[in-house]
């Protein structure tokens, strides 16, 4: 028995494309019958539709608006966060804070897929509006990066990629301290990287 009526009406439909005549059939297992021994095939394929609409149904009522609401909240954020780096110069700092911002968001939407009723639209407004003013809050005070990785790529890029070490020690070391902060006990690289940099000195 095809899992839906789509596919069993494209089965048959390859059927009939081949020029064949009347080869199409339903081929139902007993074993997975046990609750059913009374139904024929035509109530099985009834059933089968019935369980199948109300999916369908459900995705309406709840998934679909879920995946709605997340469309519109993207093109917000995407809008807001595009406003904030329109004369910024790309570099692996903008990047990092870029990729950082996204993570944050990707955890937002987690949970509005963790919620269990249906969606609350005014809660997640409220909760949204939070979510933006925390970024662009922590933007502004320069501690928008949450994730010591972040942190940590932009420091390796200061002190290996940057030809005047001298003007950037300061800089990378913050970078380093940071990640420490974040992350004591994930983060070796950005140990590393600072005896790297008093090795060398200022």
């Amino acid at each position: 028995m095809p899992s839906n009526k789509r596919v069993e009406e494209q089965a048959f439909g390859r059927t009939a494309r081949e020029g064949k005549r009347g080869t199409g059939q339903r081929i139902l297992n007993a074993a997975n019958l046990t609750h059913n021994k009374d139904f024929d095939a035509q109530k099985i394929t009834q059933l089968r539709d019935r369980i199948e609409a109300e999916m369908l149904s459900s995705f309406e009522d709840y998934e679909f608006k879920t995946l709605e609401k997340k469309m519109r909240l993207f093109s917000t954020i995407k809008n807001e966060v595009k406003s904030v780096f329109t004369n910024v110069t790309p570099s692996v700092y903008e990047s990092n804070v870029l990729l950082s911002i996204e993570e944050q968001w990707a955890m937002f939407l987690r949970k509005i897929d963790d919620q269990k009723s249906s969606i609350d639209i005014e809660k997640v407004h409220k909760e949204y509006a939070e979510f933006s003013e925390r970024i662009i809050k922590d933007y502004s005070n320069n501690c928008v990066i949450k994730n010591p990785y972040y942190h940590i790529v932009i420091g390796n890029d200061l002190v290996i990629n940057d030809s005047s070490l001298i003007s950037k020690y300061k800089q990378a070391m913050e970078h380093f301290d940071r990640a420490i902060e974040l992350d004591s006990d994930h983060s070796a690289a950005a140990f590393a990287g600072k005896g790297w940099l008093l090795l060398k000195g200022k």
